[in-house]
């Protein structure tokens, strides 16, 4: 991203004076690299997945609570 105005015009200024050949080979460059930086920052959410039965042991009352009655 252009850091001030001035620095963007100066950029605008560059690209009109390339040819247009040139000025598509930025242009691609450009969308090339946002497509990568886009990628990078996607945020990825691991499913978890696993077998039909517990694994964590009992849980019944008894086994959560002791036997305090409660």
């Amino acid at each position: 991203m252009a850091q001030s105005n001035e620095h963007l015009d100066a950029l605008v200024r560059e690209l009109a004076e390339l040819d247009p050949a040139e000025q598509a080979q930025v242009v691609a460059r450009a969308a090339q690299l946002r497509k990568t930086k886009a990628r990078a920052n996607r945020l990825v959410i691991p499913v978890l997945r696993g077998g039909t039965q517990w694994l964590g042991g009992d849980l019944n009352r008894e086994t959560l609570y002791g036997d305090d009655g409660r």
